[in-house]
């Protein structure tokens, strides 16, 4: 309410007065917009410090991986043959290496084609992997390569749209064209190296018999090999080895190596700990934990000069979120191990403005000395007693302390296991076909026809298992092998490696219950050799004694001969009788009977309640007989004595001081197990604290949402205020309003008055 010309009848400065006391009654509602303002300036500052305890917990986070505080280097005292590194299982040592020669994938192609254009053929083409052994000319089976099929249809048909759909399906080969010159040609690359990733393929249509190649002897070879699968083969401290990459990761535990080129002289490969990445990992951690105190300070601090605070000063929350991390960072930590038990053991101390100092000497003391272990004062860490137990992950409510395991149940797999032994002979369309349902996964495979050996047999159905679709691309795969073990005949030393006729050239032996005699070439030969040669002759007599019955004759590194039958089961056997050749080839051999039923057992890569096989299928009974299913369980047991729950070889503690603390059990044993020491880090402690001071329910969250509901309670006194300075100010108004009428009313009368005066002054009245 406004006057529109206040005061003009009475000359009072309406709006002058109303203003002056309005601004009276206004403190009220200046000192609530002053303390929202405040409040305001608080959850920025509360903004600012998430940020920076945000940023220190992705820094400590990253701290408390152990790996990072267990650095090794590796350097070769010649360059140029391999490359190395190492992780943080690695240990401390030097090794001498000679590489003889590169591990090697196949190349196999094709005939001339006079354009890359020109028609092949449609219908399936098979990929199989596996070892071709050219002393015994046999062909087996790589059984964790699971067989492979590429359809060429009409659209696909030309050696360019062969090679675009081996490309497209993925398998593990890899198809390109050359032009030699004479033609083009279809070169087919095996992606994996190693002698057990030789290639067999086969096709189901004439129009692509091009492409066929079996290497034995008996074989279709329409391709031609131009490189032959190959192991790299190289010595590491005299000790002859053979992989199948020449990326090699099992050689030396932690080590990695990658071989370039064969040696001309043992190059010697030196492991050592990584002390400046150690460093520059503790200096990480000070300078970050530095970096958020210093935000703190500035929002915090008191400047005793000007008498200046600053946003938080004083403020509660603030200071329990810094006392908290003082408090972690300040008490030992009991069961850590490796030898030191706080910050200060490795030189990191707080200073008297709240701040960490490194003392690099110190530190470098530490890292110097192989029985001080840095990472158990960062990472969270459990260290088994046991070797077949091992420690996974933690939570933050895991407590420090040394736990008991005890086992009251190991983890089993699915497994579908036979009632009779396999029948070795695969017939099309008569017992080939396998619906499989593996953790709960349907698939149907085709097996191969032919005879095979036990061994081989098992390989087949494994390969074509894996590599069905279904369960391939859902991560599930199966072990196939027998229920028991081989019979073998063992050496008691080194074979003599020349053979003479009529001296040491014949031997007598049964095998699975047939008895042979075979006679040996004279010559002179390498262990493997003579391996080769008495392996062909054996089974080679065998053949026409008993069909399906066979051995697998092998060398050790040493030259020590054994024969093993290639069936499984009580009825496995091998048992040298005579012959003059066997004090040359076994020295006095000694025999092991077989274990087992020998029915075939097939059981899924994976452990616990969730893995099962079963099988239907014109195959079953020839393969298994009438099969039993039986569903694998998980591990159960106690941590510390307290309850756990299992998922498969993985048992986590579900309450007390080790809950959330997660171990995996392998082994075969169950009750007491060892224990398990375990501390969380002064890393892990932290980064968990700091997870909870800025998380949604944390401290700041808290603090902030305190804030903000003050700062809306603050604007409905607000609006209040306003409604009642408005009331106010209408009252002045109307009172001021009255006043100014009422004067001007008076002064109407006033001037009548003074008027009526004047004229009465000026006609004076006459008495007569």
């Amino acid at each position: 309410m406004s006057l529109s010309s206040p005061g003009i009848g009475s000359g009072l400065n309406v709006n002058s007065l109303v203003s002056q006391l309005m601004a009276t009654e206004q403190q009220p509602l200046v000192a609530l917009q002053t303390q929202q303002a405040s409040y305001q300036a608080e959850i920025s500052a509360y903004g600012s410090l998430q940020g920076a305890l945000s940023t220190l917990q992705t820094a400590v986070t990253s701290l408390s991986n152990a790996s990072v505080f267990s650095a090794y280097s590796t350097s070769a005292s010649t360059p140029g043959y391999f490359t190395s590194s190492a992780d943080s299982t690695a240990s401390a040592g030097s090794y001498n290496l000679s590489v003889s020669y590169l591990a090697q994938s196949q190349k196999l192609v094709t005939g001339a084609y006079a354009d890359t254009t020109s028609a092949v053929g449609t219908g399936v083409i098979t990929f199989q992997y596996g070892t071709y052994n050219s002393g015994t000319d046999t062909y087996s089976l790589n059984a964790a390569k699971p067989t492979q099929t590429v359809t060429i249809d009409s659209a696909h048909s030309s050696l360019s749209g062969i090679r675009d759909a081996i490309n497209a399906a993925n398998i593990g080969v890899s198809a390109s064209i050359t032009n030699d010159g004479t033609g083009y040609r279809l070169v087919l690359t095996s992606k994996d190296s190693g002698a057990a990733n030789s290639l067999k393929v086969s096709v189901d249509n004439a129009s692509l018999s091009a492409l066929t190649y079996d290497p034995t002897l008996a074989g279709v070879k329409n391709l031609s090999q131009t490189v032959a699968a190959q192991n790299a083969s190289f010595t590491l401290d005299g000790l002859p080895m053979s992989k199948a990459s020449n990326t090699i990761t099992d050689a030396i535990q932690g080590v990695t190596l990658t071989l370039t080129q064969p040696t001309v002289a043992p190059v010697t490969l030196n492991v050592a700990r990584d002390t400046s990445s150690i460093q520059s990992a503790v200096q990480a951690f000070v300078n970050d934990y530095n970096a958020a105190q210093a935000n703190i300070n500035s929002l915090s601090g008191y400047n005793a000069s000007t008498n200046t605070a600053s946003i938080l000063t004083g403020d509660s929350t603030l200071f329990t979120i810094q006392n908290q991390m003082r408090t972690i960072l300040n008490t030992p930590l009991s069961t850590a191990g490796g030898g030191l038990t706080n910050l200060a053991d490795i030189g990191v101390n707080f200073q008297k403005d709240g701040t960490l100092a490194l003392d690099t000497t110190k530190l470098n003391a530490v890292l110097a000395d192989p029985t001080k272990n840095i990472s158990t004062l960062f990472a969270a860490m459990g260290v088994p007693t046991d070797s077949l137990v091992s420690y996974g992950t933690s939570t933050a409510a895991t407590q420090g302390g040394n736990y008991a395991v005890n086992i009251t149940r190991l983890a089993t797999q699915g497994n579908l296991s036979g009632s009779a032994n396999p029948g070795l002979t695969i017939a099309t369309g008569s017992n080939d076909t396998l619906n499989m349902v593996v953790d709960g996964t349907a698939a149907t495979v085709t097996l191969s026809p032919g005879t095979y050996t036990p061994t081989a047999l098992a390989a087949q159905v494994q390969s074509q298992i894996n590599g069905a679709t279904a369960l391939s691309g859902a991560g599930i795969s199966v072990a196939v092998g027998y229920n028991g073990t081989q019979g073998n005949a063992v050496g008691s030393a080194a074979a003599g490696l020349t053979v003479t006729t009529g001296v040491n050239d014949t031997l007598n032996l049964t095998v699975d219950g047939t008895a042979v005699s075979v006679t040996l070439a004279a010559g002179t030969y390498s262990a493997s050799t003579l391996a080769a040669e008495a392996q062909n002759k054996i089974n080679a007599a065998l053949t026409l004694a008993a069909p399906g019955t066979s051995l697998v004759v092998s060398a050790s590194n040493s030259g020590v001969m054994t024969l093993t039958s290639d069936s499984y089961g009580a009825t496995s056997a091998v048992s040298v009788t005579g012959g003059n050749g066997v004090a040359n080839l076994l020295g006095t051999p000694t025999s092991t009977a077989g274990t087992g039923t020998g029915t075939m057992l097939i059981k899924t890569t994976g452990y616990g309640s969730a893995t099962s096989v079963a099988a239907t299928g014109n195959a079953v009974a020839n393969l298994l007989g009438t099969p039993t299913s039986t569903a694998g369980v998980d591990v159960a047991g106690t941590i510390g004595g307290m309850g756990a729950t299992g998922i498969g070889q993985a048992l986590t503690a579900s309450s007390g001081s080790p809950t959330g603390l997660t171990l995996t059990i392998a082994g075969t044993t169950t009750g007491a197990r060892g224990t398990v020491a375990f501390a969380p880090g002064y890393a892990s402690q932290l980064a968990s604290a700091l997870g909870n001071m800025t998380s949604t329910t944390g401290l700041i969250a808290d603090r902030t949402n305190g804030l903000q509901s003050s700062i809306t309670a603050i604007g409905k006194q607000q609006t209040q205020e306003q409604a009642r300075l408005s009331a106010i100010q209408a009252s002045y108004l109307a009172q001021f309003t009255s006043l100014d009428t009422l004067i001007a009313s008076m002064n109407q009368t006033s001037t009548f008055l003074t008027q009526q005066l004047t004229s009465l002054a000026n006609n004076p009245i006459v008495i007569k």
